[in-house]
């Protein structure tokens, strides 16, 4: 995880010019926050607390969301990895990494396991590895990809050739 500064040299004003990361009583500019909104010092935060100037000059803490990555380490075995954030999340993108390019005709899919049942199971990629000749692949998401604390994030691949395979998610909580 990233560490987090209180950037000293720029100062957030409010629309009569008083610096509110000063005055501020409820938001800290900065200040590391968990996903259920605690304050984190030990740079294990899940996202930035910054302020909000409303018309009037009144602030609020606002969390602005940092990229989160859930890794599978390299594996001669089938992939099937989940993710599950525990909160609500968007998909920014799934990346995976193959030692050699495939040649079996075998799909990387990713399908979201929604926390409701089966019914609502969705499958949002799926692509044969062998017609796309590739070893590194990227497959993003982003805005329209956002998802229930109780939604996994399932990717599979048969890996019949046993290719040595890594698999990253990378989602945002919000």
């Amino acid at each position: 995880m990233s560490t987090f500064r209180k950037f000293p040299d720029r100062v957030l004003v409010d629309k009569d010019g008083t610096d509110v990361a000063s005055t501020a009583s409820n938001a800290v500019f900065g200040e590391q926050v968990t996903a259920d909104g605690t304050s984190a010092t030990d740079n294990t935060a899940a996202a930035v607390k910054v302020l909000q100037v409303n018309a009037a000059g009144g602030t609020t803490g606002v969390t602005s969301s940092v990229p989160v990555f859930s890794v599978l380490t390299a594996s001669t075995a089938a992939v099937a990895f989940a993710t599950n954030p525990a909160a609500i999340y968007r998909l920014l993108r799934v990346e995976a990494q193959f030692d050699t390019a495939a040649t079996a005709a075998e799909n990387l899919t990713v399908t979201i396991d929604a926390g409701d049942g089966e019914d609502y199971d969705s499958l949002i990629y799926s692509e044969s590895m062998s017609a796309l000749v590739a070893t590194n692949v990227s497959i993003p998401f982003g805005r329209g990809y956002e998802y229930e604390a109780d939604d996994d994030v399932d990717v599979a691949f048969t890996n019949s050739e046993a290719n040595t395979i890594s698999v990253r998610t990378v989602y945002e909580l919000l």
